[in-house]
């Protein structure tokens, strides 16, 4: 049975490609690993979700929100 996160950490995302991995890995490397995140990214025209798509293959916590407009 699983049970929710103890804490999620959202990010709004918005053509933010170079930043955004290190962003992840930031948080994906603290001690603490009992969280979720939540990316939202608002309609970004670079390659933000790509990243984004490539952490999210190695860790369950990340989750992503696709805005279409």
């Amino acid at each position: 049975m699983r049970r929710d996160p103890f804490f999620t950490v959202i990010i709004p995302v918005f053509n933010r490609e170079k930043l955004i991995q290190q962003t992840l890995n930031s948080l994906l490397n603290q001690t603490f690993v009992d969280f979720e995140v939540i990316t939202i990214d608002d309609c970004s025209s670079d390659q933000s979700i790509d990243s984004i798509k490539s952490i999210m293959t190695n860790d369950f916590r990340i989750k992503l929100i696709k805005h279409r407009e």
